[in-house]
């Protein structure tokens, strides 16, 4: 047998590089944020499925207000925001044009303004003149409304096959408590991610691709490329830092005052007087 050192060596280091290479991108937050993010937002959503049956009722719900049940002041952000109304009358009005059962045609709007693929089956059923909303006589106390109309609601952007994802502990925080032996850990926990605290996260909705709809050759949205070319950009300023102060669900833009003259400076240069 011919042994070929040479070739062997050239393999091993072939192989030591990939492995360098890989570690190397495990350890890269921007690689690591984006694997996450084409998981995260792959379109259209997948059905959460069952929740564990370790999981009570109130954590089996996708109704944000069974979310506000222990984080009131997200739910109180959340029902003041856009988010909350992103279903809106005039959307709805476009989905009673469609097809009723075809869901390709629908994922033009719920893409965004309701991704669930639990909302989608709902807004099959509603179109179709079926019931909505999965109910739960058993818990009344657990909210059963329709989700299809509730717009973007929490577990659009936090749950994943009953899994919960979110941003890294706020440093702010005292720490938590210990958890009895044997106790039920909320969620089974949740998994951090440093995706929920870049403006990457945000663009999966705030920026259409180069084919999408435009109007003028202008992109409807084009949030994520705007403010790419920002001063806060250039600061590292995420989305998330205006427009989720302190980590506050509000999401407030130009529809609010108050945040359009934090963005707004005016100055006067010079007054010219002109006789009459």
């Amino acid at each position: 047998m011919n042994h070929h050192p040479i070739k062997f060596l050239f393999a091993c280091g072939s192989v030591f590089t990939l492995l360098i290479s890989t570690a190397m991108a495990d350890n890269d937050p921007n690689t690591s944020i984006s694997a996450f993010l084409s998981r995260h937002w792959q379109r259209p959503l997948q059905h959460q499925g069952e929740a564990p049956a370790s999981f009570p009722a109130l954590e089996a719900s996708l109704d944000p207000r069974a979310c506000g049940i222990c984080h009131p002041q997200q739910l109180q952000d959340w029902q003041g925001s856009l988010h909350a109304h992103a279903m809106s009358p005039g959307l709805l009005g476009q989905l009673m044009e469609m097809n009723p059962v075809n869901r390709a045609e629908h994922q033009a709007c719920l893409h965004c303004h309701a991704p669930l693929a639990e909302q989608a089956d709902e807004v099959v059923a509603w179109l179709s003149g079926g019931e909505t909303g999965p109910g739960n006589p058993q818990e009344e106390t657990i909210p059963t409304d329709p989700l299809y109309n509730q717009g973007l609601i929490c577990a659009g952007c936090h749950l994943r096959n009953f899994q919960v994802h979110g941003p890294h502990r706020n440093k702010a925080l005292p720490p938590s408590p210990p958890l009895a032996e044997n106790a039920h850990q909320p969620h089974n926990g949740w998994q951090p991610q440093d995706a929920f605290e870049s403006s990457r996260f945000c663009a999966a909705c705030h920026q259409f691709d180069t084919d999408g709809y435009a109007l003028n050759g202008k992109l409807l949205e084009n949030t994520f490329e705007e403010w790419q070319a920002s001063p806060q950009a250039k600061e590292g300023k995420s989305c998330q830092s205006c427009h989720m102060p302190d980590r506050r669900h509000l999401w407030r833009g130009i529809h609010d005052k108050a945040t359009v003259l934090s963005g707004v400076k005016i100055s006067l240069d010079g007054v010219e007087t002109v006789k009459r």
